[in-house]
């Protein structure tokens, strides 16, 4: 009998069968890399957004490290409680051209503004020697109420130039260098202020902030949205120069604002909450975590503040959100 010759090579079938499975390994492989390439795009378009969202903090953070930044030990500061800081909720008012519903808004005593002119040449050019600092110890840098109506959205200070040279110029412009002037004025029209000191009917201390819609003389109008004031008997008060940031709509996007700049789109939501040690045993409990800081607030009990922020980014036509977390420590 003779035998069989063995197969040689592959059958039709085999090879049918071994291209379709070669075929499903590069759809699967294909889509694996399509997957993490849009994983990745995405990822990066957040990773964008986030580092905007971090330069954002880090001039927050600028900006509450040099609040009150050069006042003498005995600013009111300190002896009116802490003035250098309100957080307010009055984006609960529901006008989200004014600011967006249930947002916090924030205040900062603007500590650079107030010493702006105590440079060698008198132009805000950040050169202030140690002479200039001796100077500061004898001045008021803040202006004082001297009207006030209860239920008004204005109130009137003895003077817009909260600094000694600025007081001694008397609201001229100071010419710095070839082409560079600047109107010697600490509060002006279209930024921000804190009212601190107004003696309720409980006689205590509170703050507030207001943004300023413009100056009248020395007469300072609140915008329209403004809560007015109703403090009995605000004579006894002090306004200080401040930088607010809150959340606008504007063009039907929700920006982060730093007085009347734009910083960044799509800000869906932005919380404060203060750390005050309010027994003072140098722990801050949840308790301790308040949304709105006392009267009377002592300053060497305000431990920090945290701050957390919802961001939207762009994505294949579909917009997503992240939350973010900031905490900055605070030193009387």
């Amino acid at each position: 009998m003779l035998l069989r010759d063995k197969k040689c090579g592959f059958t039709l079938i085999e090879i049918i069968v071994a291209m379709v499975l070669f075929l499903l390994v590069i759809m699967m492989v294909q889509k694996f890399l399509i997957d993490f390439t849009r994983q990745a795009t995405k990822q990066d378009a957040k990773a964008k957004v986030m580092e905007e969202v971090k330069e954002v903090f880090r001039v927050m953070e600028d900006d509450l490290r040099h609040a009150s930044f050069g006042y003498p030990a005995d600013n009111p500061n300190v002896n009116l409680g802490i003035c250098r800081f309100v957080i307010d909720d009055n984006c609960s008012v529901g006008n989200e051209n004014f600011c967006k519903n249930n947002t916090d808004r924030f205040f900062i005593s603007d500590g650079w503004k107030t010493i702006r002119d105590n440079t060698i040449d008198n132009c805000p050019d950040g050169t202030i020697s140690n002479t200039n600092y001796e100077a500061l110890a004898g001045n008021e840098y803040y202006a004082n109420i001297t009207s006030y109506t209860s239920g008004a959205k204005s109130i009137t200070v003895d003077t817009l130039n909260i600094d000694s040279k600025c007081r001694q110029l008397k609201s001229t412009t100071v010419i710095c260098g070839a082409n560079n002037t600047t109107t010697c004025n600490d509060i002006t029209s279209k930024t921000s202020v804190i009212i601190c000191g107004c003696s309720n009917p409980a006689a205590n201390i509170s703050q507030e902030g207001r943004r300023i819609n413009n100056i009248s003389s020395n007469t300072i109008n609140f915008l329209s949205t403004e809560s007015a004031l109703n403090f009995n008997n605000c004579a006894n008060g002090i306004v200080l120069p401040a930088i607010s940031w809150y959340i606008r709509k504007k063009n039907n996007i929700y920006w982060l604002y730093r007085n009347q700049k734009k910083v960044i789109p799509n800000v869906n939501n932005l919380q404060i909450v203060a750390g005050y040690d309010s027994n003072n045993d140098g722990i801050v409990d949840n308790t301790e975590e308040i949304t709105v800081l006392p009267v009377n607030a002592k300053p060497e009990y305000l431990k920090y503040f945290q701050f957390n922020i919802d961001v939207g980014y762009q994505w294949r036509n579909k917009e997503y959100y992240f939350d973010y977390s900031f905490k900055v420590e605070v030193r009387p």
